[in-house]
């Protein structure tokens, strides 16, 4: 019987008395090993490179629902892990190793599989060698092929070139083999990649290739996602606006789902390594903690949040930073803060500092909300407090980004409404007001929709002149600056029709067409608009196939987690029932001294049927006259709830009370959590 040789560091070199002396002539080579790291052929290359068959066999941040859901899913995992070590210091370090480890793997001979972390975590470690003899020999110790694990650690290491003991090692490797999961070809690529890896100073990179430069590292790439097509397209138009036009103003309207966050945030995180000035966000204070981490996330930008109640500034891991008070709204920490829309609304203290500074870059999110009061019929409303302070706040920065998805809610010229605030102190956007036809929506949308096409030469100079296009959005514009020797930079032209000559009057007169201004106009310069379809049509984006719960046609019984009445209803509990009584006397009591007592009840009934959380919540802030965050009628309401009386309080406590028992299950969110957690569509 062949005798077990043991090993310890103490005693030898293990690479020198064994392992490489093996792999010189073997032809090859099974190991269980730890987790996959570059280091892991550091010793053993020049051996195994010659070896015709190695395979290995590692531990993966993998659960086993990832590799049930896609191959894309375990790619993601798994180049998450990987890129836990920072590249700069990896590239720095040991870029050597990472060219020696990229051309092992795509050598042929080696294949490299990982177990998903809920099946099984490998911690022994293992080989089996076969010489070529044919002979085989098997060893088991704590090492890992690399430089510390040989020259620093104190390992130990056993030998067996039994027969018993190699089937043994080998029935071991085959059970994980088959657990395992092929290496993605994202991670080569990525040893690749850092192999490669140079650092470059802002300066010496041209703006257009700035945000592949910048991203190259960020999280989303890294952990094996990308910005997709149609978002690397937006920060492309905006680097293209702000090379033409010397500033951006645009309007971006992509349809829900389609990532607006992540476009508006590269753009500018763009804008400020290009060192444009402070970035501002103004978004609604739901949204304030999401656009941070997704930042921090995603892109790596590390930003601060404005907690309006405390007056402190947030950062991206949960510190807070004191401040003097309101004053230091305009003193972020960071290059890129975040506020809600709510401190608009109020008119706070906050808002009128924030007018006195000004910025690189303003992104509105959610920009619907700046709007004229009153909803439908309100054409000649007066702007609500948001739109009024985007007018005011608009010249005052270089850049201006809208985001909003639904720009036209009940009127089309809302549309003209968040364009009209791109244009101030950038008239190249609609033009120079009054004198503009683009300004005016019901001037303009006629010629846009095609419905009215100009007859005359003149009337189409009055539409182009004011304002005058890029020269390379249409030759038609880059023959008139020509012409006329107006400058790149410049976007007006103040000559009379009766003072241009033949040859430009004839390149006016190309532009009598039907189709000239529906595709030459600022809708069309400044408005970003994708719709999910068009890009799952395009092969972009895959589609989503919904099943739709709860149906009205599903037989009784259906849906077993639900109690459904009226068709589709669902069946409230008894303190919902007394809340939502309180909240109608509540109304009833309020009427008789308040005249718009109507609009509170509406307002309340909502909020209650909305769900519990928020009923309850708008009963306790009427109850201490708290503002209503990114509340338009804020004010309003805080006016309507003064002086309350005995009765009216008593209620408002009655509804804090009943909605807060324990009993009080809201059937909205059970039904929600139901059909996400309980309910099965075709067995799944």
């Amino acid at each position: 019987m062949l005798s077990i040789n043991r090993f310890s560091s103490r005693r030898h070199k293990l690479d020198e008395v064994f392992l490489n002396e093996k792999l010189r002539n073997a032809k090859s080579y099974k190991r269980i090993a730890g987790y996959f790291r570059s280091s892991i052929f550091e010793l053993v290359g020049e051996s195994i490179e010659n070896i015709p068959e190695v395979k290995i066999v590692c531990n993966s941040e993998l659960d086993t629902a990832d590799i049930a859901v896609a191959k894309y899913a375990r790619e993601v995992a798994l180049k998450e892990k990987w890129n836990q070590v920072s590249p700069e210091v990896e590239a720095l370090l040991y870029r050597e190793r990472y060219k020696k480890l990229f051309t092992l793997l795509t050598r042929g001979n080696i294949e490299i599989r990982v177990v998903p972390k809920d099946k099984i975590f490998i911690h022994g470690k293992a080989g089996v060698i076969e010489l070529q003899d044919g002979s085989k020999t098997c060893f088991l110790g704590s090492i890992n092929e690399s430089k510390s694990a040989f020259a620093n650690n104190y390992e130990i290491l056993w030998e067996d070139p039994s027969p018993e003991g190699v089937s043994w090692v080998e029935e071991e490797f085959d059970a994980l083999w088959e657990e395992g999961f092929p290496l993605p070809e994202s991670i080569i690529e990525e040893i690749e990649r850092i192999s490669h890896r140079i650092e470059v100073k802002l300066q010496n990179i041209a703006d257009m290739k700035l945000p592949a430069s910048a991203l190259a590292e960020a999280p989303i790439y890294r952990s094996g996602e990308q910005l997709q097509p149609w978002q690397r397209s937006f920060v492309t138009t905006f680097l293209e606006h702000r090379d033409v036009y010397g500033k951006a103003r645009l309007l971006l309207a992509d349809e829900v789902g389609l990532g607006k966050t992540l476009s508006l945030g590269t753009a500018g995180l763009v804008s400020a390594l290009l060192d444009d000035g402070p970035v501002l966000i103004l978004c609604p204070a739901t949204l304030t903690i999401q656009w941070q981490t997704e930042l921090l996330d995603k892109l790596g930008i590390p930003s601060a949040v404005w907690l309006t109640n405390k007056k402190v500034w947030l950062d991206s891991y949960g510190h807070e930073i004191k401040t003097r008070g309101a004053e230091d709204i305009v003193n972020c920490p960071m290059q890129i803060a975040i506020v809600s829309t709510g401190l608009i609304f109020h008119d706070s203290e906050e808002k009128k500092h924030l007018l006195s500074r000004k910025y690189g870059t303003i992104i509105l999110d959610e920009a619907h909300r700046a709007r004229r009061r009153g909803g439908l019929g309100a054409r000649e409303k007066e702007p609500n407090n948001l739109l009024h302070f985007m007018y005011e706040i608009a010249p005052r920065t270089r850049h201006l980004l809208l985001g909003t998805a639904t720009p036209i809610q009940t009127e089309v010229y809302e549309l003209w409404d968040l364009l009209a605030i791109l244009n101030k102190g950038a008239e190249f956007v609609l033009g120079k007001t009054p004198f503009s036809i683009w300004s005016k929506c019901e001037d303009a949308l006629p010629i846009i929709k095609g419905e009215h096409i100009p007859q005359e030469e003149k009337k189409a100079w009055e539409l182009l002149k004011n304002p005058l296009p890029p020269a390379r959005e249409h030759s038609v514009f880059s023959r008139i600056r020509s012409l006329l020797q107006i400058a790149d930079d410049k976007f007006f032209s103040d000559k009379g029709f009766s003072s241009l000559d033949y040859p430009i009057r004839q390149v006016i007169s190309e532009t009598l067409d039907h189709n000239f201004f529906k595709q030459n106009n600022p809708i069309v310069r400044h408005t970003v608009f994708r719709r999910r379809k068009t890009i799952e049509e395009a092969g972009m984006l895959d589609r989503i196939a919904v099943t739709i719960h709860p149906t009205s046609e599903a037989l009784p019984g259906t849906y077993t987690g639900v109690h459904f009445v009226d068709g589709l209803g669902l069946m409230t509990n008894h303190p919902f029932n007394l809340a939502y009584e309180a909240a109608e006397l509540f109304s009833q009591s309020l009427r008789k001294r308040k005249k718009s007592a109507g609009f509170m009840k509406t307002l309340f009934l909502q909020r209650i049927c909305s769900s519990f959380a928020a009923g309850r919540l708008t009963a306790q802030r009427m109850l201490n006259r708290e503002a209503f965050e990114d509340e338009e009628n804020t004010e309003k309401i805080i006016s309507e709830v003064e002086n309350l009386t005995y009765e009216e309080k008593n209620y408002l406590v009655n509804i804090i009370k009943e909605l807060s028992r324990t009993e009080a299950r809201d059937p909205k969110l059970d039904a929600v959590k139901y059909f996400l957690t309980e309910y099965k569509t075709d067995g799944k």
